[in-house]
């Protein structure tokens, strides 16, 4: 097989990838490539059942390609659809949740509802990380990963961020010049600085930066100035936010998926909600200060339950009980107070829900349950699990919050 192939770009695969077929007829995908494009690509990796390459050249553009806004594109690992525009993004974000979930279950198409488009498809992240490296001068710089790669790239901005995260990129590159500070190196494990972590509240315009070091001297957490937390408001809610704290990495849109949420629920026949992998408490929250109802919030993580507590009573929302430990086993716990009127929110991590987790929500026969999922294909697979068992799907909403990549988070309502 030839290494270097001239290919005709098909489609998009969920990853952001172009897929084309090779010579010999094996499927091959290809980054930053466009459907109805002709392309000449080396094949830099090959599987048994498909191949890896990269554009050499564009020989036939696709005629919705655009100029991406930021030099770093192609390089930087953050976003893979700049060359699209955003309209388009979400016309492909659309119909590759409609596929995705149709491959695993028949459906009727009116359960699939149009996509919510993004308030902004820039300047939209809440959180970033920066990562330090150094180049072959011994020059310390300041910037994101390479795609598919632990090399760094040095950066003047990010276009998913708020402006002033452009001058703390730029203070925390200088503070390490000026300070003669060193980069750690991983393979050597040696060195100080690895990252610069900054987060920024866009309702309040609170900012915590934290800089990240790897010397066994220093305290595990250590506060140099200000607070140890910043807040942000969601609607009419306020939230604290801890270093280590999840919380969802655009605010605007954010507020969009919670009153998306609430929308979806018979509050008039709702009797307590059960809010797994509660985080610090924005969905369960949001839904009991609006209802009024009884909320138990489960997470594995103490800090972030300890935050959760905080929240609620922040925002005065009685009622509240939120559990330590891993869903899979705390839910046993629970399972048999879920009354018919309940409500269950379940928003995993990308890997899906574990099936000890599944197998006792798809037991129940009577509660609600609102699937929000960052991830398609793990939404699809367990989606099969409740339908077989079943639960009915009455609704499937995807909303983009993170224009300029292939992620697309997705709400589901079964019953």
């Amino acid at each position: 097989m030839d290494k270097i192939q001239t290919v005709r770009i098909n489609s998009l695969s969920y990853g952001g990838q172009g897929i084309g077929k090779l010579e010999n007829g094996k499927v091959v995908f290809v980054s930053y490539a466009l459907p109805e494009e002709t392309v000449k690509i080396e094949i830099i990796k090959k599987k048994k059942s498909f191949a890896i390459g990269r554009i050499l050249e564009i020989i036939e553009p696709s005629e919705k390609r655009i100029e991406p806004l930021c030099s770093a594109f192609g390089k930087c690992g953050g976003c893979v659809w700049q060359n699209i525009p955003y309209e388009e993004q979400a016309k492909i974000k659309e119909s590759q949740v409609r596929e995705i979930i149709s491959h695993q279950i028949e459906l009727k198409e009116e359960i699939f509802k149009p996509i919510i488009k993004a308030v902004n498809p820039w300047r939209y992240r809440n959180k970033i990380e920066f990562s330090y490296g150094m180049d072959k001068a011994g020059q310390i710089f300041l910037g994101l990963f390479r795609s598919n790669s632990y090399k760094i790239i040095d950066l003047d901005d990010c276009f998913l961020t708020d402006d002033k995260i452009k001058e703390i990129l730029k203070t925390g590159r200088n503070f390490a010049k000026e300070n003669n500070l060193t980069v750690f190196k991983m393979k050597k494990n040696e060195g100080l600085l690895r990252s610069l972590i900054v987060r920024y509240g866009f309702n309040t315009q609170e900012l915590m930066i934290n800089l990240v070091a790897a010397n066994s001297d220093l305290p595990t957490s250590h506060l140099i100035s200000g607070k140890n937390k910043i807040k942000e408001k969601i609607d009419d809610l306020t939230f604290l936010i801890s270093p280590e704290s999840f919380f969802q990495s655009n605010t605007n849109m954010t507020e969009v998926l919670l009153n998306t949420i609430l929308n979806l629920i018979d509050s008039d026949k709702l009797e307590n909600i059960y809010d797994l992998f509660c985080g610090t408490g924005i969905i369960g929250l949001f839904i009991a200060g609006k209802t009024k109802k009884p909320l138990i919030g489960i997470e594995s993580n103490d800090s972030t339950i300890l935050d959760a507590k905080e929240n609620a009573e922040l925002n005065q929302i009685g009622n509240t009980h939120f559990i330590t430990g891993e869903v899979e086993k705390a839910i046993l716990d629970i399972s048999g107070n879920i009354t018919a009127n309940g409500l269950i929110i379940v928003d995993p991590p990308r890997v899906g829900l574990h099936p000890k987790a599944l197998k006792v929500l798809t037991e129940l026969k009577s509660a609600t349950i609102i699937y929000v999922s960052c991830n398609p294909t793990t939404l699809a697979r367990d989606l099969a699990a409740f339908v077989n068992s079943g639960f009915k799907i009455e609704v499937i909403q995807p909303i983009d919050m993170f224009p300029q990549t292939y992620h697309i988070e997705t709400i589901v309502k079964l019953t």
